[in-house]
């Protein structure tokens, strides 16, 4: 009847721990894709790994639990499993907080620069963002010309109320400055500066007519 007892209390803690982690993972959105891009992120995974090593070793600690044949010792590795299981539940919403932070960097996306009849340009582009907070902006401009000098669009995106910010837009050049566009998007607490590898640099799409 004791050793019923504690199979019972083992298979329960190794069940809940893998089961309420997982599922609050998947309540926070965590899926798939987002735990593949975090595991690729150099400081985001450490979290998820960390939230994986403590279900292990809350399931290690009761089956520890279950050889032990003296009752403080079993208590004291049960309380022990307690605690790992909390911090993986804990980890496990740093974790998810990690994901969907993408710190609001845009992306464009449908991008498109196709010549018309009179000799143009018809210029398409959608610029997403995610996780922007309510007072955080998105700045697009798009740029033509001699070493990109004349600009032809400027405008500033607020988000929606989940932070998010999708704009579709579609511009016509004429035929003077249809030969090369660049388009650039950044937070407006992040400067439009040159298009380069750094990590302040805007996102930038740059598109050539050849003809």
């Amino acid at each position: 009847m004791e050793d019923t007892r504690r199979l019972d209390v083992l298979a329960q803690a190794m069940i809940g721990t893998i089961a309420a982690v997982a599922g609050l993972m998947t309540l926070l959105g965590l899926n798939s894709d987002r735990i593949w891009a975090t595991l690729d992120d150099d400081a985001g995974h450490l979290p998820l790994i960390a939230a994986a090593v403590a279900a292990v070793v809350a399931i290690g600690l009761s089956l520890l639990a279950l050889l032990v044949e003296q009752r403080r010792r079993e208590a004291a590795l049960l309380a022990g499993a307690a605690v790992a299981y909390l911090l993986a539940l804990l980890l496990a919403v740093l974790s998810a907080a990690s994901a969907a932070n993408t710190a609001g960097r845009p992306t464009f996306t449908s991008v498109s620069l196709a010549t018309t009849a009179d000799g143009g340009a018809e210029l398409a582009f959608v610029v997403k963002a995610d996780s922007l907070d309510s007072d955080q902006r998105i700045a697009v401009e798009v740029d033509t010309g001699a070493d990109f000098a004349e600009q032809v669009m400027v405008t500033t995106l607020r988000p929606s109320p989940l932070g998010r910010v999708e704009h579709e837009a579609t511009l016509t050049l004429p035929g003077d400055r249809a030969s090369s566009v660049r388009i650039r998007a950044a937070r407006t607490d992040d400067a439009l500066t040159e298009c380069n590898e750094s990590a302040v640099a805007p996102t930038c799409v740059i598109l050539t007519v050849r003809k």
